[in-house]
């Protein structure tokens, strides 16, 4: 009896489903199998076993012995011995990477599945073909073992063949760019003398490698840079300064035809717009004035009235972005030390190109705290900056004054790209070097960062754009890992109207060679990428794949929240399918520690007058509207050409009280927080002042747990940290060596709470070599202290290890930097009042301290409008007095404060009706002292435990130039309990924090750190 292992129906299925691919053949239908084709089977040598007809019956099949009725491909239905196995490999061929052979097979309950099979192979185990990157498998079949022991295809014109994968031939593209096509073929041997090659908008032609098409046409205010040589030669343009790209192709290539592609280039003049109608709005005028146009280099002296003071620039030039230089000119009625007593902004001014909306001029009165103004630009510009601003109480608009309206059509230059990547890149570089030797993360998820690159291929990208932006990603690899020992991983999409995952960053960790090949590889397969991923271009669902794919899994893993991650969208132009992009970026960097999205793209619809507007906000857009991450550029061969050039700038870090990114803990005034909340979080090298202050332990992880966290301090310079004394209250100060006991820590952002949880490579760790406890210390009266440094500690895999050099100095980096002091020499404050006229450099040291300070405190004004900030890493949520004794826990990633400064009597008012339930201790609040209360109306910001020591500082922001710097102006001291609240004439009012007063403490922290010259 014959040996049957499936069911009729199921055997068909697995016998004929894969016949489909044969041409002429479609075995699912048994009407179809049951004809032979002789002339098919001869053409390729085969002969035929015996014809059968399938029937439900199987002992009527005319087949004998363990032969069944099976389908045969080319032979029809024939009688095979389903044991019999092929005595071959199938066939190979060139170009082919890899074959996969598999057979169908029947689960239990009835469904069918595909497994992966090895040598011997049975009867219809299909062989599927993978070819190289770059070839395209024609015609598109699979090889199937047959009834002869033997594979289908392997001879005749279905044997399959790895080709060149070139894009589809185009006709229209043919005829515009004027090209000469040559012989259709498939390999070189349909070339005699030649090779078959891609021939861009001509596909696959026989083209001579070495064909000459000569000098490429010249153009006009513009030059020409050539790459390659033959067939591959490419002709790069460029216009000359104070001109742009106005139509025209900025890479041509040479052709199997012997001409250029692309089409020819113009190069027009960059002009800025008219500044007359901005300064005329705020009364002011310009002097010398000449009608447009107005060309790169043409300069303007701006002038306002006599009754006005002039903020910003007063001598303006057109550059060749066709943007003015400097900052807007604004004239305003009063000064900045005028406008604080008024209690308003100075006016926002009003942008080139742009006005504001419903009034044509502000008065003062619209520009009062709390008052919003509206900016629109004219037709045919993009804003470029916040359309709404309110004035804050610290008398600055939200977004720091009147936006910029610019020309879509006017790109960056090259120099402006490459710093801008410069900037960027740095900050990657700088947090990815390790001590020691590394290695590339695997299965373990640590601090680093994450690239990930999300190209554009759509049909509208040449292959000479597409080449280039790939080669821009390669150099980009290249820089980041000069310098990394394995911090840095990688994922790459590639999108049209779907999306394609090339690299999920977290399927393996290759090398960043493995990276650079992969990325060549998409250029390689370019065509039959596109393909696949079809015509449009839909960015929102490339950006969605990736947010709801790789990002959300890294977050997921990233439990510590420590990875930088960095979105690389590189494009032509903007989406024609799909949602609004925007929308996603938007969505995403709602998260801790969000990625930061650069856009990178050459916007071939900006130069459109129509569409430019709109295209040129997307893409700004997609870089979350920040100038500095947004790159656009005539062609990426301009940037990748000149990446590997760039030299870091050496860069000084050693002005004091320069911040990082503080714009979250202003925009606080205008959205409000509560204590704890996640918009108490600073961002990542936002107050590079911060230090912490820890008890030592010989393990990393267990220095910075609760029990060891004494609190905070601040950087003063490379060998001092300012703090509280408070914190050293119960301390053996008599033990010579007790200092030894405290470790000082810089750059820290996040603390590690277990082993897991490695410090990030940019941190400094110190253990103390002296503490100076102010010597009138007493009840939180004269609290402060100042901690020298001594030898630095390097983490290692559990444990401290000591280095080689041992010298007390820390080196100023981007996470680590001093504050500004008031009453210290060449300080950004002192050099600020004399501007202001509040200081002429006649006063003595005394006066001029003094004056500061009133400045700093806005002496005698009981409604304060400084913008005061407190870091740490104190304890986070409101706790009562005796609640935060025993609970309290410091927070594991540094947070921020806004707060208000009060008047003298409301401190002593309030701190005197505080009952601290003994009648032996009361703290009494003295001149050395300062008290703040949220900086919010309502909203309970307050420090707290593990806050003490930490600074308080404040902005001295310049309205004239734009620059601001922070000057320390207190030390978190003392409080009763944490955002608590005491009842005044049936009204709940916050009871404020208090804080050391800083500039009464100076005579005192200068004697001390200049006691030797060395410090």
């Amino acid at each position: 009896m014959k040996k049957i292992f499936l069911s009729i129906s199921v055997l068909l299925l697995l016998r004929y489903a894969a016949c489909t691919d044969l041409k002429g053949f479609d075995f699912l239908n048994a009407e179809t199998c049951l004809t032979r084709d002789q002339a098919a089977a001869d053409a390729i040598g085969r002969p035929c076993r015996k014809i059968c007809e399938l029937t439900h019956d199987i002992t009527k099949d005319k087949c004998k012995g363990k032969k069944l009725c099976l389908c045969d491909y080319e032979c029809g239905f024939s009688c095979i011995n389903p044991d019999h196995k092929c005595t071959s490999k199938p066939p190979e061929f060139d170009n082919l990477k890899s074959i996969e052979v598999i057979r169908l097979e029947s689960h239990p309950n009835g469904t069918i599945y595909e497994r992966n099979v090895f040598d011997p192979y049975e009867h219809s185990d299909q062989a599927i073909y993978n070819c190289q990157p770059g070839y395209k498998l024609e015609p598109n079949v699979r090889s199937f073992c047959h009834g002869r022991r033997n594979w289908t295809h392997i001879t005749g014109p279905s044997r399959p063949k790895c080709l060149l994968a070139c894009r589809k031939y185009n006709e229209k593209e043919v005829i515009k760019n004027n090209m000469t096509c040559g012989v259709e073929c498939k390999t070189d041997d349909d070339c005699p003398g030649l090779k078959c090659l891609c021939d861009g908008h001509c596909s696959r032609r026989c083209v001579n490698p070495d064909v000459d098409c000569g000098t490429a046409p010249p153009v006009e205010m513009g030059t020409i840079e050539y790459s390659g040589e033959g067939f591959e030669k490419v002709a790069h343009y460029s216009c000359a300064e104070g001109y742009f790209i106005s139509s025209g192709s900025p890479s041509r290539s040479c052709t199997g035809g012997g001409t250029w592609d692309g089409q020819p280039l113009v190069c027009e003049r960059v002009e800025c717009g008219s500044p007359l109608p901005s300064i005329e709005a705020m009364g002011g005028e310009i002097r010398d004035w000449t009608p447009s146009p107005y060309y790169p280099g043409q300069n303007f002296t701006f002038k306002c009235p006599s009754s006005k003071k002039t903020f910003g620039s007063t001598v303006r030039t057109c550059q060749n972005n066709g943007r003015w230089s400097g900052r807007p000119t604004v004239c305003d009625g009063t000064d900045d030390v005028q406008i604080r007593s008024k209690r308003r902004c100075v006016h926002p001014g009003v942008p080139v190109n742009g006005r504001v909306i419903a009034r044509f001029s502000l008065s003062a009165r619209d520009m009062e705290i709390g008052d919003t103004v509206r900016f629109q630009c004219d037709d045919g510009y993009s804003m470029v900056g916040e359309a709404v601003q309110e004035c804050l109480y610290f008398l600055q608009w939200s977004g720091n004054g009147a936006p910029l309206c610019v020309d879509p059509r006017y790109r960056d230059s090259t120099s402006t790209a490459i710093g801008k990547l410069e900037e960027s890149t740095r900050h990657i570089q700088e947090n990815s070097k390790r001590h020691g030797a590394g290695r590339f993360i695997s299965s373990t998820f640590g601090p680093g960062h994450e690239i990930y690159f999300v190209i554009d291929l759509s049909k509208s990208v040449s292959d000479t754009a597409l080449n280039n932006s790939l080669t821009f990603c390669v150099k980009l690899i290249e820089r980041l890992n000069a310098n990394a020992t394995g911090e840095i991983n990688y994922g790459i999409l590639v999108f049209a109207l779907e999306t394609e995952t090339v690299l999920n960053i977290n399927d393996f960790s290759p090398s960043p060679q493995e990276v650079i090949e992969m990325i060549q590889n998409i250029y390689k397969d370019r065509a039959n990428i596109q393909e696949r991923i079809r015509q449009g271009t839909n960015t929102y669902n490339a950006l969605e794949i990736l947010a709801k794919g790789q990002l959300a899994f890294s977050y997921q893993l990233d439990v510590n929240k420590e990875r930088k991650r960095h979105v690389f969208i590189l494009t032509d132009g903007k989406h024609n399918d799909g949602p609004e992009p925007e929308e996603i970026v938007n969505i995403v960097t709602q998260r801790e520690n969000p990625p930061t999205f650069y856009s990178i793209t050459t916007c071939a619809e900006c130069i459109n007058s129509v569409e430019g507007e709109e295209a040129y906000t997307e893409l700004l857009g997609l870089a979350q509207g920040k100038l500095e991450n947004f790159i656009f550029i005539d062609d990426f061969y301009n940037i990748q050409s000149k990446l590997d050039q760039v030299t870091d700038a050496k860069i000084d870090y050693s002005a004091c009280g320069q911040a990082g990114d503080v714009g979250s803990v202003k925009q606080q005034a205008r959205v409000g927080r509560v204590l704890g909340g996640n918009k108490t979080i600073a961002a990542d090298r936002s107050w590079p002042w911060q230090a912490v202050i820890t008890r030592f332990h010989s393990k990393v992880v267990d220095t910075y747990k609760n029990g060891n966290f004494y609190g905070g301090g601040s950087v003063i310079n490379n060998r001092w940290v300012l703090t509280a004394a408070h914190l050293f209250e119960y301390e053996d100060t008599e033990d010579p060596d007790w200092a030894g006991n405290f470790v000082v820590t810089f750059g820290l952002h996040k603390r590690p709470t277990n082993v897991a949880k490695k410090l990030l490579p940019i941190v400094r760790a110190y253990v103390a070599e002296r503490i100076v406890i102010h010597e009138n210390y007493g009840l939180y009266n004269f609290d402060v202290a100042l901690v020298k440094i001594g030898h630095q500690l390097i983490p290692g895999k559990t444990k401290w290890e000591e280095p080689i050099l041992n010298v007390g100095w820390v080196n100023y980096t981007d996470y680590i930097r001093p504050v500004c002091l008031p009453c210290m020499e060449n300080n950004c404050l002192e050099s600020y009042l004399r501007d202001q006229s509040v200081l002429n450099g006649n006063e003595t040291e005394e006066e001029s301290c003094t004056k500061q300070s009133d400045f700093l405190l806005e002496a005698n004004r009981a409604q304060k409008t400084i913008l005061s900030v407190a870091t740490g890493f104190g304890h986070t949520t409101p706790a009562t007095q005796k609640r935060i004794q025993r609970t309290a826990r410091p927070s594991k990633v540094l947070r921020q404060g806004l707060l208000r400064i009060q008047d003298h009597d409301l401190c002593r008012d309030v701190a005197e009706n505080i009952d601290w339930g003994r009648d032996d201790f009361q703290v009494i609040y003295t001149e050395n002292m300062l008290c703040g209360v949220s900086g919010i109306a309502n909203e309970g910001v307050d420090t707290c435990k593990g806050d003490s020591g930490g600074p308080l500082v404040r902005e001295v922001h310049d309205s004239n130039t734009g620059h601001s710097c922070w000057v320390q102006i207190g030390i978190v001291s003392w409080g009763w309990g944490c955002g608590q609240t005491y009842r005044d004439e049936g009204i709940d009012r916050p009871i404020p924090g208090y804080y050391t007063n800083l500039m009464r403490m100076m005579r005192w922290v200068k004697a001390n750190i200049t006691e030797n010259p060395e410090e």
